[in-house]
């Protein structure tokens, strides 16, 4: 989940930090404050394209940071630092930066990364249901049939390798040992640097300390002058003040306890002075020291950029080319042996593929009519939802296919007699938002650490609808972190969490800010989004009767907000 957004220069937002929260979140605020730029900045570590127009001409740079947190991955918690820092800077002139977890990458990897973790849903950013090939993805996501599909793709991978082993060893000498010489080529080169895990972060704290030996040995002198070096140093006039404490317990006893905590701050400085005369002490160093790490270094960033980009790619090729080596020259293979195999495992594909396939079809009925429920409820009456199957006619071992016999997409049509076209083809990022909405409502049983963000849901909505998207939005955030941006109070007062986005003006410069409300500062907030710029008594009623109306559906216990007037909020 997202656990903390940084935006800096980036439009007429000046520098923003936020903390998100887990569950339902809404932001709100007036028309033109800012909601759409908070999405733009997400969007950018998503590695979207940088619009020129929104990058402050007068910075440096812009500079967007997202933190999140997983709890699930391996049953990891988030006290165990299982945490990742994407950044991206776009300096003034246009040119990208991208860091993971404060490492430089480029774009696409930052891209890669957070599509796992967040995912943006609005005007043609629903990346999932624009791209068909997630269709099936998003469909074996449903529990029953998620490990036969896990089971297909394994076989069918299981099937490629030996495949390719049999190409191999079916074709010309040459190849295969031109495949060989390349492997060993590849292990030599790695194990000649022989690199540790996590060697090239120590190397770079190495190297900064070797850069920086002439201050820390400066500084850890003048903490050990300070301290204990003269008749005026803090340990010895620390000594009178002990015997002047002394002294003085004996006439007041309050002061015994001073005595001690004083005795007790003499003895960790007198820690501290010691620690740092034995770094002065065995900080030896020289050249030589310093240009044996950059020599270390330079070795292992010409694996990573030849392997990685990261150490642990380097590492992981590694094993993968020692594994491969080893099936190549460590069997002695049987050509015969080797297709009876894969003719084996080939049957196994097809009577699984063909178990999925009946499954598929008929979860996919029971979804159809799921969504098409959903959608119905918010205000797209007449909108029809189908799963369309596409045979990969698989015939021999080369058509294998990891997502097995068959690839779908996912079929829309908003209006009684228009036809039922792909996903893509949809305009309005509304509708797409509201169908993907009903499609993850429809299928997620499981606690997710994945964000889901979504833009323009509510366009054209209200009333009865709204109040229905709310409630879905709250139910799918029940398995995961869920962000909408929504002018509707009928929605808002279905969230856990309530952002509010202003745009300020001080001393003539204008800029975003952003705030999580209170109990009190979320009716007011709600109060305006029924009434408008003039809140009303009436508004204000109308807001806590909308919030106890959602908590009593959420089966959470209402918040009383006792207020006396109107100014008093």
């Amino acid at each position: 989940m997202l656990e903390r957004l940084f935006v800096k220069n980036f439009a007429l937002v000046r520098s923003l930090e936020l903390d998100f929260k887990e569950g339902f979140t809404v932001l709100t605020g007036e028309t033109g404050a800012g909601k759409s730029l908070l999405i733009g900045a997400l969007s950018l570590l998503l590695g979207n394209k940088v619009d020129a127009s929104l990058l402050s001409s007068k910075e440096d740079e812009t500079v967007i940071e997202g933190t999140f947190s997983f709890t699930n991955e391996s049953n990891k918690s988030k006290e165990e630092g299982n945490f990742l820092v994407l950044k991206r800077k776009v300096d003034k002139k246009g040119r990208n930066s991208a860091f993971i977890n404060n490492e430089q990458v480029n774009l696409q990897a930052l891209k890669s990364a957070a599509k796992e973790v967040i995912e943006i849903n609005g005007q043609h950013q629903s990346s999932l249901l624009l791209d068909d090939s997630n269709h099936i993805k998003l469909l074996d996501s449903i529990g029953s049939l998620q490990q036969l599909s896990d089971d297909v793709s394994m076989v069918a991978k299981e099937i490629k390798e030996e495949m390719r082993i049999l190409k191999l060893l079916e074709g010309k000498s040459e190849e295969l040992k031109k495949r060989i010489e390349n492997l060993e080529f590849d292990i030599k080169e790695i194990e000649k640097i022989n690199p540790k895990e996590n060697e090239d972060e120590e190397l770079k704290g190495r190297k900064y300390a070797l850069e920086n030996r002439a201050k820390i040995v400066e500084n850890l002198n003048g903490i050990l002058k300070r301290l204990n070096s003269d008749d005026y140093s803090i340990l010895k006039l620390l000594n009178d003040v002990i015997k002047c404490s002394e002294e003085l317990s004996e006439i007041k006893s309050e002061w015994k306890l001073f005595s001690k905590e004083i005795e007790s701050v003499r003895t960790t400085l007198s820690e501290i002075a010691s620690s740092a005369e034995r770094e002065i002490e065995n900080f030896n160093f020289s050249e030589d020291d310093l240009n044996k790490v950059l020599e270390r270094l330079y070795e292992i960033e010409r694996l990573q950029r030849k392997y990685g980009p990261t150490l642990d790619d380097v590492l992981l090729h590694y094993k993968k080319c020692k594994e491969e080596l080893k099936n190549l020259q460590g069997k002695d293979f049987d050509k015969g042996e080797l297709k009876g195999r894969i003719e084996d495992k080939f049957k196994n594909y097809i009577e699984k593929g063909r178990k999925l396939s009946e499954l598929r079809k008929k979860e996919s009925t029971i979804l159809s009519e799921r969504v098409e429920k959903i959608i119905n409820e918010l205000a797209i009456e007449k909108g029809k939802f189908e799963v369309q199957f596409l045979d990969h006619n698989i015939k021999d071992f080369e058509d294998v296919s990891e997502s097995g016999l068959e690839e779908c997409r996912f079929l829309f049509s908003a209006n009684e007699g228009e036809p039922l076209l792909p996903l893509s083809k949809i305009a309005s990022g509304g509708e797409l938002s509201r169908v993907m909405l009903a499609i993850l409502c429809s299928i997620s049983s499981e606690k997710k650490d994945r964000t889901l963000v979504f833009d323009e849901i509510d366009t054209g909505i209200g009333g009865k609808p709204a109040e229905k998207l709310g409630s879905y939005l709250a139910k799918l955030a029940k398995n995961g972190q869920v962000i909408c941006v929504t002018h509707l109070p009928q929605i808002a007062v279905y969230a856990e969490n309530h952002i509010k986005v202003e745009k300020l003006t001080f001393e003539e410069k204008t800029g975003v800010l952003a705030k999580l409300l209170d109990d009190k500062e979320r009716v007011k907030e709600i109060g305006r989004m029924v009434s408008g710029e003039k809140i009303t008594d009436n508004a204000m009623t109308y807001a806590e009767e909308l919030l106890k109306i959602a908590n009593e559906k959420k089966g959470r216990k209402e918040k009383t907000i006792h207020r006396k007037s109107l100014d008093e909020i």
